[in-house]
């Protein structure tokens, strides 16, 4: 199909066209069963909407979030706040790969042991912790597991900004603010929003 369409794009373009478009949705009709969402997916898509419908609603435009999910650009696009982890694909950029692997890393070992791991949340000047419980807003894999109920609210420099079934989310308070971060307002891809997510 691809060697004919380039043969007649010389000469009938907007046949071309057709025809590619027809040959593209044959094939889309052919692959979308098999590649429809299950509906457990659907259920996940309302709950990060959910969730990320929240962080536009009760966090400030500079907040950086740190999640339990790695994600790939859904706090960037949908809530314009920065996401410490996301878009972190070390096999992407090798350059990185230390820096990624150190920040995953750490994000792990403080949702094991907040108390232990407090200077991580200074250092990447964290304002928002996000616990996603029954969805995915990334990677399948959470960089960080889900602690038991209340490990997060246990130590005093967390505070619980929202409870729920599927996501908690709590506030860094009472330690040192690290600045010189790069503000998100200064980069057209960081639009804040506080609307609700439609």
């Amino acid at each position: 199909i691809e060697a004919a369409l380039l043969l007649w794009r010389s000469r009938r373009p907007a046949l071309t066209t057709a025809v590619g478009l027809s040959a593209a949705l044959a094939a889309a009709a052919l692959v979308a069963p098999s590649a429809a969402l299950a509906r457990s997916q659907l259920v996940d898509s309302a709950l990060a909407r959910d969730a990320l419908g929240w962080v536009r609603r009760n966090t400030p435009c500079s907040a950086r979030v740190l999640s339990n999910q790695r994600t790939v650009g859904a706090f960037r696009v949908l809530t314009g706040r920065v996401a410490v982890l996301e878009g972190m694909g070390p096999f992407l950029r090798p350059a990185m790969l230390d820096v990624v692997v150190g920040k995953i890393l750490d994000t792990r070992a403080l949702f094991r042991d907040p108390a232990a791991n407090r200077d991580f949340l200074i250092r990447e000047g964290i304002n928002v912790v996000l616990v996603a419980k029954r969805f995915r807003l990334g990677y399948s894999a959470e960089v960080g597991t889900i602690p038991r109920s209340r490990a997060l609210s246990d130590v005093p420099f967390l505070r619980p900004l929202h409870r729920g079934r599927t996501f908690d989310a709590y506030e860094v308070v009472g330690l040192p603010r690290r600045g010189g971060f790069p503000d998100p307002a200064d980069h057209p891809a960081y639009r804040c929003r506080t609307d609700p997510i439609s």
